[in-house]
Parts: C-alpha cells; structure tokens; sequence
C-alpha cells in the first residue's frame, strides 16, 4: 500500500471514529510499519506476525484482509521493555500493560476509550 493509499485510509477511519475532517500527515504514515517490516524488527516470520496481529497481540490497524499498518512505537516498546529488563518478557503480559497505558493515557487526556473491532 502506498503512502497515499494510507493516508486516505487512516483519515477515513478517524472520521468513521468520530474524527470529522481530520487529516493525516506523512510524519503519521511514517510512525507505522508493514508487517514485513515489524517481521525484521523483531527478527520473526512473517507467519508468526500476522498471526500475532490476527490474535491481537499486537496492536494495528486493519485495512482488508491482509492488509496492517502497525505503529512503530508498541514495537520500538517491545524492544526497550526486553532490553531494559534483561529478560524474556510474555507479549501477551506486554499487550495487557500497553492496554492498560493507553487507556490511562486517554483517560487523563479526557478522551474516549478506544474501540476494539474484531473482524
């Protein structure tokens, strides 16, 4: 999917969120991943990544079938979290705690709960 294509994805979807008019910037279209690239961060399969994505694990944004734009910074998290602590973290205990953060983070902002949508 090109930049373009994500871009109008992302707004369609904020607007459908109840984001009326709000437009995504190419800085935002850089803060996402493709699998492929997530794959190689993490040094997994691609298998293993989308099967992460389908169970939730890790969070994303689906577009169609096949097609995810994973945020760069759970990822970049994972990695801070298993090399600050020097050990082998669980990232289904890793998900709960970002769960947990982002709605602490809304929260304190004043805004809405995320909607979780299983396709």
């Amino acid at each position: 999917m090109n930049d373009n294509a994500l871009l109008e994805e992302l707004e369609k979807r904020m607007a459908a969120r109840g984001y009326p008019g709000a437009k995504a910037s190419q800085a935002e279209v850089e803060r996402f991943l493709t699998p492929t690239e997530a794959a190689k961060v993490l040094r997994c399969s691609q298998g293993l990544l989308y099967s992460l994505l389908r169970d939730g694990q890790i969070p994303a944004i689906r577009m169609g079938a096949k097609r995810y734009a994973i945020p760069v910074r759970p990822v970049n998290l994972i990695v801070d979290v298993v090399m600050a602590s020097g050990n082998c973290i669980g990232l289904a205990d890793w998900k709960q705690a970002w769960d947990e953060y982002v709605a602490e983070q809304l929260n304190g902002a004043g805004q809405r709960q995320p909607v979780r949508v299983v396709a």
